[in-house]
């Protein structure tokens, strides 16, 4: 063996045995105690706090004569090695047995544990677990009823184009009826319409639903509706009130204001009849009632023009485009609405029962070929509301949807009992009485899907939209259009 080797072997054994301090670097203790994070330390918490526990015995013992040395020396604080929190913790995430401290070890200071900085968290998380049970969203029932509407809301504006704030008064269920309402200017709709939804002839205008025509509004011949108004009643009714169809005011406006109507329309009236038409058929696709007002009986262009637009309204089975539900939506029958024909302002003529059964025979002559659902549902002589009607119709074939509703007692109200005051002869019903049999009746209409699947309010309103989109993008509209002079 060469005096070189030996020499490394005597130098080598010299420090081992040498208890004096060497100016030989100092073992790196911190680096060494800091093992891999992944294999001893489960938790980030967990990282600060050395475990002795899961090193094997060389690293101790090189800690603890580390440890030792600087004991020795006086200068330097020694290096103080702190068990875990949490024993158990440790104990089950340690992989290796645990060894028992060497001879010369600083104690642990296992009798005096470190306050841990995350006591309160138990108590966080049970107040947090007992608040999520209590609901997803605090302070809110979900069992509470929908908020109540006040008035109206538009949902096609005067430019014809959809308005999507009405969705948010809409809830997720299915049990509701539309009912909307045409007719020609100043023939009722939004007032009729109003007294449906829960308003009195003793109301003032201001608190009505949907605003009606004003004094000064009739005397200047103009119209009150612009483009479609929405209400839903504390009974899921959702009501659609519309601009007066074919009104001649509303062209006097487009006229003088000199608003720009679409460039596919050739002239101003054409704009006019074709936006009446596309209110028809958007009204015959979305409602489940299409109330028709009349203040006289009748014109035979408006009762035209509902025809025609029967013929030109899309069609409801055309969203869907799988192969498997397309053959089902075929044979499924087509949405046609209910309507109902309302003549307002009526006389004590039009009550009789001649003159009642001649306005019915008409209606169905004119209607004889549409598939509109325009019979069985309203009529005079259910509930026994003109007894006389009953007696006459049972001759007459003709069971259309007819109802009369005279003018409207505004400034007085019915007298509770016979003793305060005598009722003058009128010859039929009051309008009250009247109007309270309509909303009997028009509630009590079957309500047919207009999809074959069931529609909630929320996913009717996407449908409305979507259908109105469609009839302003029809083909066949727009072919009709060109062919108007």
């Amino acid at each position: 063996m060469s005096e070189g080797s030996r020499w490394q072997r005597r130098s080598r054994s010299s420090r081992d045995t040498d208890p004096s301090p060497t100016p030989t670097p100092k073992p790196p203790a911190p680096i060494i105690l800091g093992a891999r994070p992944a294999a001893i330390h489960p938790h980030p918490a967990d990282h600060d706090s050395g475990t002795t526990q899961s090193l094997s015995g060389d690293v101790a013992g090189a800690a603890s004569q580390s440890e030792g040395q600087h004991q020795r020396a006086g200068g330097d604080k020694p290096i103080v090695v702190l068990r875990s929190r949490d024993d158990n913790r440790n104990s089950s995430v340690s992989p290796g047995p645990t060894p028992g401290p060497a001879p010369g070890d600083a104690i642990p200071h296992s009798s005096h544990p470190h306050p841990a900085p995350h006591a309160p968290y138990p108590t966080q998380q049970q107040r947090h677990t007992s608040t999520s049970q209590q609901g997803v969203e605090p302070g809110k029932n979900r069992l509470a009823a929908p908020p109540e509407m006040k008035q109206s809301i538009k949902i096609i504006d005067e430019n014809f184009r959809w308005v999507d704030a009405g969705i948010d008064d809409l809830v997720d269920q299915t049990d509701y009826l539309v009912v909307g309402a045409i007719g020609l200017q100043g023939s009722g709709k939004s007032t009729i319409v109003s007294m449906l939804a829960g308003n009195t002839a003793q109301d003032p205008y201001r608190n009505y639903v949907f605003q009606p025509q004003v004094k000064e509004t009739r005397e200047d011949a103009m119209f009150q509706t612009l483009g479609v108004d929405m209400f839903v009643s504390p009974e899921r009714i959702i009501f659609l009130d519309t601009q007066p169809a074919n009104s001649s005011s509303l062209l006097d406006y487009v006229i003088r204001q000199e608003k720009k109507y679409p460039q596919e329309y050739t002239s101003a009236e054409n704009c006019i009849e074709m936006q009446s038409l596309q209110i028809a058929s958007f009204l015959m696709t979305v409602c489940h009632v299409i109330l028709v007002t009349q203040d006289w009986f009748t014109d035979l262009m408006f009762l035209r023009s509902l025809l025609t637009a029967e013929m030109l309204r899309p069609q409801t089975h055309s969203s869907n485009h799988e192969g498997s539900q397309s053959n089902s939506q075929d044979d499924s029958p087509e949405f046609h609405p209910t309507v109902v024909f309302v003549l307002n302002k009526a006389i004590q003529d039009d009550f009789a029962p001649e003159t009642y059964t001649d306005m019915k025979l008409t209606l169905q002559n004119i209607f004889r070929s549409s598939k509109l659902r325009c019979q069985g549902a309203v009529n005079m002589h259910k509930d026994n509301v003109v007894s006389a009607m009953k007696a006459k119709e049972e001759g007459c074939d003709s069971d259309i949807n007819l109802f009369l509703l005279p003018t409207m007692e505004y400034y007085k109200a019915e007298p509770e009992s016979i003793l305060t005051s005598l009722p003058e002869y009128r010859g039929f019903p009051s309008f009250g009485f009247l109007l309270r049999s309509l909303r009997n009746q028009v509630y009590s209409i079957p309500r047919m899907p207009m999809t074959p699947s069931p529609l909630s309010e929320r996913n009717w309103f996407h449908f409305a939209a979507r259908t109105w989109e469609a009839v302003k993008k029809s083909q066949l509209i727009a072919e009709y259009n060109r062919l108007l002079p």
